[in-house]
């Protein structure tokens, strides 16, 4: 019993900042990342982030067959995290200007509920596939092409979700 501390002693630790108030697995988590918050929150202040974000949307090469306007709205939509509203968005920038070709905004598109705007994403699918484009993220289309075969069961989405497939 006399290697334990008593209650007193463990409350008086705690309330000297014996431990932090962390519990051990927050701290090692902590430990591991390597990056305190002191050391994120100059990062996030100092605009380096913001640039970064700006570079690599630069860098993205989004083929529209209208104006820069479109490449403008597409990379808008693309930030948008709710499922619900970037569909809506979507599905505003294929009806105005068709199917853009960017495969991570078709890839997204995937999701829309109306056929004839997956059959558009799709079809621009094929036409950057057989330009010999490809998209980074290919395991994560073909799923969903898996799950748009099944869930519209239409004969022509079935073989264009086939041709890209092949393709990838």
């Amino acid at each position: 019993m006399g290697d334990r501390p008593s209650w007193k002693e463990i409350d008086a630790k705690k309330d000297r900042g014996g431990t932090g108030g962390k519990s051990p697995r927050e701290s090692s988590r902590n430990r591991r990342s390597g990056v305190s918050k002191a050391d994120l929150e100059k990062l996030f202040s100092s605009g380096k982030v913001g640039a970064l974000v700006r570079e690599k949307e630069e860098e993205k090469k989004i083929e529209s067959d209208s104006d820069k306007a479109v490449v403008n709205k597409v990379k808008r939509a693309l930030r948008i995290e709710d499922t619900d509203k970037f569909l809506s968005a979507a599905e505003k920038i294929i009806k105005a200007h068709g199917a853009v070709g960017d495969f991570e905004f078709l890839g997204r598109c995937l999701e829309l509920r109306k056929i004839e705007y997956v059959l558009s994403v799709l079809k621009r699918m094929l036409e950057l596939l057989e330009k010999d484009e490809r998209p980074e993220r290919s395991g994560a289309i073909k799923a969903l092409l898996n799950v748009v075969s099944v869930k519209f069961g239409d004969e022509e989405i079935e073989e264009l979700a086939g041709k890209i497939k092949a393709y990838l």
